[in-house]
């Protein structure tokens, strides 16, 4: 597709921003204890795939984007990650007006600080694809696994010198007593 990008699919039972919460989740868990990640970066997981033109991302966008979002509540936060590789056919200008207009009727607020669903964008010479992410910026770490992996290292390691540091602290010391006698 593009150098350094590979596209994989997922069965139909799942979606696969459903495989990268999964997969970030279990590398969370693992902690220091899990298999380092060497050779994936970044993951753009796309529920949605259209054909890399303006158009068609607005009606795949206009067609979907109801769905991803049927379970969001009312005045919940919203923003878009575009990631445009060699392309100029779909610009961020253009993909944050159709999302205003998709979005208004769904009653979600813009948020460009704090936004509860991130609708992810990625755009190729082959594809233009999106889904829609809870936690993007917190728990998924912007999708980069890389950066997840080595956090999720450090907070085990840390919370283990944490651990033994606080058994240090409440195990009985052993203060030096001398034994000296009443005075006098």
């Amino acid at each position: 597709v593009s150098r350094g990008v590979t596209i994989l699919s997922v069965d139909g039972r799942r979606a696969p921003s459903q495989l990268v919460v999964d997969l970030f989740e279990r590398q969370r868990a693992a902690g220091r204890e899990g298999q380092a990640v060497r050779f994936v970066v970044r993951m753009a997981p796309l529920d949605v795939v259209c054909s890399p033109h303006l158009k068609n991302f607005q009606a795949a966008a206009a067609a979907e984007l109801p769905k991803l979002l049927k379970d969001a509540r009312e005045g919940a936060g919203w923003y878009c990650s575009f990631h445009s590789r060699a392309m100029s056919t779909i610009k961020r200008e253009d993909v944050m007006a159709a999302l205003k207009d998709i979005m208004k009727p769904l009653k979600l607020d813009l948020s460009v600080s704090d936004a509860e669903y991130m609708v992810v964008i990625e755009v190729n010479p082959v594809l233009c694809g999106f889904a829609v992410l809870r936690d993007y910026e917190g728990g998924l770490y912007e999708c980069h696994l890389q950066k997840a992996s080595e956090e999720f290292e450090n907070c085990a390691t840390v919370s283990e010198s944490d651990q033994e540091e606080s058994a240090e602290n409440t195990s009985p010391r052993e203060d030096a007593h001398s034994e000296t006698g009443p005075e006098g």
